[in-house]
């Protein structure tokens, strides 16, 4: 049951905290005409994965590893869980049911987000990682 850049929007009940996860950066402005000096640059797009693995646990859990180059913030149904610097990995717990996970550069959820659709099942360990292209 693996489903990237989904939109499902189902109600979650989470018993941590709830956070989406981002898109990337949007795209660097061209420089002005007779600007010295390279153009600025932004990171690649975001790029995610969602995997799980069975542990037999009683309540999923999501582990976020950010490998992009950008702070992430992560939300679980439209609902902010936290934020992520670039390296950081944390884990959250979750309810057996269908979440949206999103990632992005932005404390809005809508805004250059990676999410993914899951059902998220008792007795699995989830792990959403998120890097560049």
């Amino acid at each position: 049951m693996r489903c990237l850049l989904g939109l499902l929007g189902l109600a979650c009940a989470l018993t941590h905290c709830r956070a989406p996860l981002g898109r990337g950066a949007p795209p660097a402005a061209p420089a002005a005409p007779g600007a010295s000096g390279p153009p600025a640059t932004s990171p690649e797009p975001l790029g995610a994965s969602l995997g799980r693995a069975y542990t037999g646990q009683q309540d999923p859990t999501l582990t976020v590893v950010n490998r992009y180059p950008a702070l992430q913030h992560v939300f679980v149904d439209e609902v902010a869980v936290g934020t992520l610097r670039p390296g950081e990995t944390r884990t959250f717990q979750l309810v057996p049911g269908p979440h949206q996970v999103t990632c992005s550069d932005s404390a809005d959820p809508r805004r250059g987000a990676a999410g993914a659709s899951e059902l998220f099942e008792a007795g699995y360990a989830y792990r959403y990682e998120l890097a560049t292209w």
